[in-house]
């Protein structure tokens, strides 16, 4: 269960002592599917900014920043990243505030196995509900988190534009998507005479051949439907 979740996420984790990174990492990455390491706060902060971070593991004692400074920053951004902080320590002032930081827990080092796993998996619950796949017709399924199209666990690989046209009828599945909102949302305000009717036409036939097992219905003078 824990696996199967959390083996489509990436984790974060970040702690100065070399043999106790080396040893967690290790761990972590029997779960993750990328596990990025840092040594201290402003290169996890870095690597925060300019990776797909889904999961942070943090030391509350770092180098240059520490965890606690590191995970307000992040806070300001992002309110639901799955955050566990790891403490030697029992100072009651910063215990207090990393309660502040809607942590998924806080864990005092050295950290029991046990107790190691229960807190993934509390990470795997939070994560498996946050962003739900959305299931199509014929085994198709829509991967929320990754504008991602897969059939029977294998994924389609759309263009841009495709992968516009299936979100904006996926988000009006049932209803008719019309061609001047399709020309909005998937070209925005390019207005170039080459957008044009035969283009719409021709990239939803293109997508149609892609997913074979969709009913992309069209509506006569007025647009498309996805059944």
């Amino acid at each position: 269960m824990i696996k199967d979740v959390l083996q489509s996420y990436s984790v974060l984790y970040v702690e100065d002592d070399v043999g106790v990174r080396q040893h967690f990492v290790t761990l972590l990455e029997r779960y993750f599917k990328h596990v990025y390491e840092a040594g201290d706060g402003i290169e996890a902060l870095a690597l925060y900014e300019s990776e797909p971070i889904d999961v942070l593991i943090a030391d509350i004692d770092l180098p240059k920043m520490d965890g606690l400074s590191l995970v307000s920053l992040i806070r300001e951004e992002d309110e639901s990243l799955p955050i566990v902080m790891l403490t030697a320590h029992s100072e009651k002032e910063k215990l207090h505030k990393a309660t502040e930081l809607y942590l998924v827990k806080y864990l005092l080092k050295p950290v029991e196995p046990k107790e190691f796993r229960e807190v993934l998996q509390k990470i795997a619950k939070k994560l498996s509900v946050k962003e739900k796949d959305i299931v199509l017709d014929n085994g198709y399924i829509w991967s929320v988190k990754k504008n991602q199209i897969h059939h029977k666990g294998k994924e389609i690989v759309l263009s841009p534009k495709e992968e516009k046209l299936l979100q904006l009828f996926i988000a009006n599945r049932g209803a008719c998507v019309g061609f001047g909102e399709i020309m909005l949302e998937v070209w925005g305000d390019n207005t170039e005479a080459s957008i044009s009717m035969e283009t719409i036409k021709y990239h939803v036939s293109k997508l149609r051949t892609k997913l074979t097992g969709l009913t992309i219905r069209n509506i006569y003078a007025e647009g498309y439907i996805l059944a």
